[in-house]
């Protein structure tokens, strides 16, 4: 109900009201809520027109058209346009209609204005798609939207911020580095890795949640097109290839360490072993131009490894003479620079021990007798070689060496013939061979020494001569033969006779063996050369003791 006042109250202007505030009682300002016509033109307050534009005289401040229950109209709420008498009631926490009842509670509720409301379990104010209910103001539990991606997740919903977690934070079907929206707040950096050497470029990175492709975490790398060049100390010896370190696998190869000799370029600067002049082990070795081992001390070499054509040593008093060294090979104190004659062997030296003025290398064959000597005269009968010849010139002076025997018993009754083969382990002169047989008449004995390669050959007849014998017991002693036998070599000796002979024991005063070689075999039979079939006479018989037989000569 709209309801218009109209009051008219005249006051002479010459007259104003006591109460008027004004310095000349004419004109003075209406005020309009004091029920005094302060200007004097006869209206008081909300009556005069001066207070027409006050809000104390708006009696519709909402202009709803209904008058506010404070100037006596029915408008529950002056300052809601849509809130009066009549107003369909509608979802806004208000009593629209002002019948006393708002919203869910009005029973003339537009339905139509009801939300729907999701069950929100995690209470982010984001419900979870599903079943809904219609109110206006949902219950506890619910929210008027669907769009949680993760009920059960506060942190997940559409307001909230997109982090580094491999989880779709923000609801819009991306997660990470995939959504534009993320937070890289502490997210890591990645630099650049153009050479694959998984060490990055610093100049070039970016902030991501995960290492993109082509991209380290790290940031050294000094040259990023070049993969042999980080700034990593992979082998932990506080150098990188950045550094020079040249091979960043191995500790004990880098800019600050020593060249020693192990085919490693050890300190880094592009030489190694003997091309390094910083070499710290190198060995010394010296010009042998001669190749008999030892070097000129004048023409050095320091190097790893000996080259062709040096020596460790360097004692040689002529480089140009391979028969003179300073090398003592026999270890008799002198070398063939102190004039040492044969320095394979220690016997033959300069030493004159005896002091008959001979040295072993002037020919003395006995530095311990001042009476042996080259040339010195030669005592008959001593069985001393005074004058180093070689012999002594007494045939009583012979070295005996017994061979062994043969067992008869193991010969057939058609042999007359015995020897052994042996390989001579010492240079021996042999003089001569003698046997122990008993003939029974004359006797032609042919005596031999054959010469091989092996036990078995082929031989070559170095000695063959025949010698008479009468009938007796004796002891029979072939011509002198003289021969020389040397070291390796091996040897057939024997005898063979055409007459029946008796092989006689033990001789009386052969006292022992003496080895001249290695023995080899007794079976010296019709297969070694240089016996005549026909010296075999058929039906001869043998005893059965043992025949011994010996070789004499000098050592």
């Amino acid at each position: 109900m709209r309801i218009l006042l109209f009051s008219l109250v005249l006051y002479g202007c010459s007259n104003p009201p006591e109460s008027a505030d004004c310095e000349d009682g004419v004109s003075c300002p209406e005020i309009c809520d004091d029920a005094v016509d302060n200007d004097g033109n006869g209206s008081t307050d909300c009556d005069d027109v001066a207070c027409g534009e006050d809000l104390l005289c708006d009696f519709d401040r909402d202009d709803d058209g209904f008058i506010g229950i404070e100037y006596g109209g029915d408008d529950c709420d002056d300052e809601e346009p849509t809130v009066y008498p009549g107003h369909v009631e509608i979802c806004d926490g208000l009593d629209n209609d002002c019948n006393g009842l708002w919203d869910d509670d009005d029973p003339g509720l537009d339905l139509d204005s009801q939300l729907d409301w999701y069950r929100d379990d995690d209470g982010d104010g984001f419900g979870q798609s599903g079943p809904s209910q219609r109110f206006c103001e949902g219950p506890s539990g619910s929210a008027s939207n669907d769009d949680d991606c993760d009920d059960d997740d506060p942190n997940r919903n559409p307001d909230a911020a997109e982090v580094c977690n491999n989880v779709d934070d923000d609801c819009d079907g991306l997660r990470d580095d995939d959504d534009p929206d993320v937070d890289l707040t502490g997210a890591p950096t990645f630099y650049l890795d153009n050479d694959g050497d998984t060490d990055g470029d610093p100049t070039q990175s970016i902030t991501a949640c995960e290492r993109p492709n082509g991209y380290s975490p790290e940031s050294t790398d000094c040259d990023d097109n070049d993969p042999e060049v980080t700034g990593r100390d992979v082998d932990g010896d506080g150098l990188t290839s950045c550094d020079g370190d040249c091979d960043d696998y191995n500790a004990d190869v880098n800019p600050s360490a020593v060249e020693v000799c192990n085919n490693l370029d050890d300190d880094c600067n592009g030489l190694l072993d003997e091309d390094d002049p910083f070499l710290l082990d190198a060995t010394t070795f010296y010009v042998d131009d001669d190749g008999d081992g030892d070097g000129d001390v004048s023409q050095p070499l320091d190097a790893c490894q000996q080259p062709v054509g040096y020596s460790a040593t360097f004692t040689d008093c002529d480089d140009s003479d391979p028969t003179v060294t300073g090398l003592d090979s026999d270890a008799d104190g002198l070398t063939s620079c102190d004039g040492d004659c044969d320095d394979s062997d220690p016997i033959l030296n300069l030493d004159d021990a005896d002091g008959d003025g001979f040295t072993t290398c002037d020919g003395d064959c006995d530095g311990s007798d001042p009476q042996a000597y080259p040339y010195a005269y030669e005592i008959p009968g001593d069985c001393i070689d005074q004058d180093c010849d070689g012999l002594t010139g007494d045939f009583n002076c012979r070295d005996e060496f017994e061979m062994g025997s043969d067992d008869d018993s193991s010969w057939t009754t058609a042999n007359y013939f015995r020897g052994a083969v042996f390989l001579a382990t010492d240079q021996v002169d042999l003089l001569d061979v003698g046997w122990y047989l008993g003939l029974t008449g004359n006797c032609d004995l042919d005596y031999y020494v054959h010469e091989g390669p092996t036990a078995n050959g082929p031989w070559t007849t170095v000695f063959a001569e025949t010698v008479t014998h009468g009938a007796g017991t004796d002891f029979q002693l072939s011509p002198p033969i003289n021969r020389t036998l040397y070291p390796g070599t091996y040897y057939g000796i024997g005898v063979a006779w055409n007459c029946s002979a008796t092989y006689y024991g033990d001789y009386n005063g052969w006292a022992g063996t003496y080895p001249l070689g290695d023995y080899i075999s007794t079976a010296w039979d019709n297969a070694y050369p240089g016996f005549d079939p026909n010296y075999v006479p058929a039906g001869q018989g043998a005893g059965t003791n043992l025949a011994y037989y010996a070789f004499f000569g000098y050592l």
